[in-house]
């Protein structure tokens, strides 16, 4: 019981060195009474890559980033049409990445998106970031997650309409 106090009174003393409500930097460490900490927040630039709904087209783009050398770090691929293949995906060389998809004869266009980090992944973790958005009336048009598991780092890559961009992104530094 007595290990249990002393956490709280770490995790305490990081709430109350929490910056004001107008830090930008959406960077915490921990979770007390609601409040998210541990979490990063960031615009990101996304790729949104329409391709032909046929066997092998997810592999020609993924081996044109591989020759550029271009890592992709996320992706999402969503139910097209029996002729068309949407998917979404971050990279850590954007520009790279689209002049090796567009080499393919694909095209490819730039969106922003918002990405959401957290080092301790734990139920409710969409659930928050979701209902953050859903309570200020922003409707996320694409998300996708990844987790290391209970505990771990966890990714989540949201996209909004880009009238909401910046509404979205202040919300979500303030879990």
């Amino acid at each position: 019981m007595v290990a249990n106090t002393a956490s709280f009174r770490e995790r305490t003393d990081v709430l109350a060195e929490r910056p004001a409500a107008g830090y930008h930097g959406g960077h915490y460490a921990n979770l007390i009474d609601g409040y998210m900490a541990g979490i990063t927040v960031k615009q990101v630039t996304q790729l949104k890559v329409v391709v032909a709904h046929v066997p092998g087209s997810l592999a020609r783009v993924a081996e044109a980033l591989q020759k550029a050398d271009v890592n992709i770090e996320g992706t999402c691929h969503t139910e097209g049409t029996d002729e068309t293949a949407p998917f979404r995906m971050i990279v850590d060389k954007p520009d790279e990445a689209k002049k090796a998809i567009e080499s393919l004869g694909e095209p490819v266009t730039f969106e922003q998106c918002l990405s959401v980090q957290s080092e301790d992944d734990k139920p409710g973790f969409i659930a928050r970031v979701a209902r953050k958005l859903g309570a200020a009336s922003i409707n996320i048009q694409a998300i996708y997650h990844t987790s290391s598991g209970r505990g771990g780092s966890a990714t989540m890559y949201i996209s909004v309409d880009k009238a909401n961009l910046p509404k979205a992104l202040e919300l979500l530094k303030s879990l």
